[in-house]
């Protein structure tokens, strides 16, 4: 696949193209310019998708991994106050 740049720079030079086709008048020359424009655009369109699928993949992977230590850190956090209330002879917390 393409880097963003190397589709950045066949865009440009696509509508480089297309506009000495529009100078030179030629309506078969416009017409070829204005697919391959129109074919560079559609690359970087399905580069941009691709990237921003994978980052909300690894969005949600790291939503997960939160989720994650969020849980741990609740039964830590539980099993803290649990030690407090039995070293402070307090009833343990929802008893």
């Amino acid at each position: 696949m393409h880097t963003s740049s190397d589709i950045d720079s066949r865009v440009t030079a696509a509508r480089d193209q297309l506009t000495r086709a529009q100078k030179d008048g030629s309506a078969a020359r416009i017409a070829a310019a204005a697919q391959r424009l129109a074919d560079r655009r559609n690359e970087a369109e399905q580069l941009a998708d691709a990237g921003i699928a994978e980052m909300q993949h690894l969005i949600g992977g790291g939503l997960d991994n939160t989720g994650a230590l969020l849980d741990q850190m609740g039964r830590v956090t539980d099993a803290q106050a649990a030690v407090t209330d039995t070293f402070l002879d307090r009833p343990a917390a929802g008893s």
